[in-house]
């Protein structure tokens, strides 16, 4: 079994796949070094849906989480290797080159600025670790209409806000109807979704609260590879890769440090944190 499939199997097992879906579930299939006694840092990691994943390969997961959330971690992780704090990724508490793996599974764009966040964690690595994150991408043009909406929907009071993306069931009806209608059924579904972005997950409850993580955040910014793979660069990781669907990178420390390369960037671009 390839680790890619092993680890959809566990993901289907912990139904955390209905959670968040599959674009990201691939950062941590190929994360080589979630292996029993690796170090793994886990940033923004909720819950804990995926530290759980990577605690059972017999690593030690560090979560962090800024929200309250990492209270619910730390109690669904207790009979885990596993240790949650709650701070701030801008603040980390952790000496360089700590861990041999790091991963943000879309959390970073939902930080007042995105680059600097993701570079701070670079330094954690100790050589020859891994980093791996998933963003929103900039390229898909169908959500943009929940960046308009989510001038308001950022300002309600939660319950309210669930309350509207309630409304996306009944939604997710329609859209199924209309694919099943000849020539201008897809179309017509096409231009609904353009018009009111919704998480199409199967799961209703999943859906509602997907729909939510689109609307609630006050930050959520798009990206592109171009400047994620410039991020990446400017911190000196190598052998940079993409992982299925955008934006998911992938980079490694180098084993022997390259003071130039580390450090190098381009004109008006902050450098990597040291």
């Amino acid at each position: 079994m390839t680790m890619l499939m092993r680890f959809k199997r566990d993901l289907t097992m912990a139904e955390a796949a209905r959670e968040r879906g599959g674009a990201r579930v691939d950062l941590l299939a190929v994360a080589d070094m979630v292996a029993p006694g690796a170090k793994v840092l886990d940033v923004g990691c909720g819950m804990g849906r995926f530290a759980e994943i990577a605690t059972r390969w017999g690593a030690h997961v560090v979560g962090i989480d800024l929200s309250l959330a990492s209270e619910v971690a730390a109690k669904n992780l207790a009979d885990r290797r596993a240790t949650i704090f709650q701070a701030d990724v801008f603040q980390l508490p952790f000496a360089p080159q700590s861990f041999d793996y790091i991963y943000s599974i879309g959390v970073l764009h939902h930080t007042p600025n995105c680059e600097q966040a993701f570079k701070a964690l670079p330094r954690l690595l100790k050589p020859g670790g891994k980093i791996a994150i998933w963003l929103y991408s900039a390229y898909n043009p169908w959500y943009r209409m929940s960046d308009v909406y989510r001038k308001a929907t950022r300002r309600m009071k939660p319950e309210t806000l669930h309350k509207f993306c309630g409304l996306v069931v009944p939604l997710y009806g329609i859209h199924k109807g209309l694919k099943k209608i000849p020539v201008l059924g897809k179309p017509a579904s096409s231009a609904l979704a353009w018009a009111i972005p919704m998480s199409h997950n199967e799961n209703a409850t999943w859906r509602v609260l997907d729909t939510f993580d689109w609307y609630s955040p006050w930050y959520q910014s798009k990206h592109t590879y171009e400047e994620v793979f410039r991020w990446f660069e400017d911190c000196g990781l190598e052998n940079l890769k993409v992982i299925e669907q955008p934006i998911a990178v992938q980079g490694t420390r180098p084993t022997a440090e390259n003071p130039q390369s580390a450090s190098a960037v381009g004109a008006g671009v902050t450098r990597c944190a040291e």
